[in-house]
């Protein structure tokens, strides 16, 4: 079979199309959500996705989108539409279907401009899929100490960069004992 790192590649790769494809994000739900499940239920995923973060060598998409300027906090990007805490209405009405919406159906092709466009980015998609993002804290805490108790140099600068990115992303508190762990090392090397 395929390596996990591969499938999330891919996964990656089909939300980039699919996102040029129908901007209103229905047909990246209906398409990728047998990956999500399929991902969601191998035991490596949070690894995977916390080193392709993390690794500059091998990083690839990920390691760029950690790094993207106008990325967002997790608890500001929209991870899913269903999400958005509204109360029910009695006068919901389904959306248009998206033949419809770019006209196929009436006769007039073009591009559609949607409202309902998925703000999430791609790190918060791959966090959606288990719903929180406590498990890739708690996965790069894990990875962080192995690396801090086989690092012989003392030398954290690359670690302290990535906790940085991370807290940007996940949050300032969810990131504190990585914090110590990194001080504490700093600490060690006197």
């Amino acid at each position: 079979g395929a390596e996990t790192s591969q499938i999330i590649e891919v996964y990656i790769n089909t939300i980039k199309v699919l996102r040029e494809m129908d901007p209103s994000g229905e047909l990246l739900q209906v398409v990728t959500q047998p990956v999500r499940n399929y991902l969601k239920g191998r035991s490596d995923t949070i690894r995977c996705i916390i080193t392709s973060l993390t690794d500059e060598e091998n990083g690839g998409e990920l390691y760029d989108e950690l790094r993207r300027q106008d990325a967002k906090p997790l608890e500001e990007a929209q991870l899913d539409e269903e999400d958005e805490e509204e109360p029910p209405t009695f006068d919901w009405e389904p959306p248009p279907s998206i033949l419809k919406r770019r006209g196929v159906i009436t006769g007039q092709v073009g591009r559609v401009t949607s409202s309902s466009r998925r703000a999430g980015d791609i790190l918060s998609m791959l966090v959606g899929i288990y719903g929180s993002k406590d498990l890739f804290v708690n996965e790069y805490r894990i990875m962080l100490a192995d690396k801090l108790l086989g690092n012989t140099d003392f030398n954290t600068d690359k670690e302290v960069h990535n906790l940085e990115l991370l807290k940007l992303r996940f949050g300032e508190a969810s990131m504190r004992q990585c914090e110590v762990m990194i001080k504490d090392i700093d600490d060690s090397k006197r």
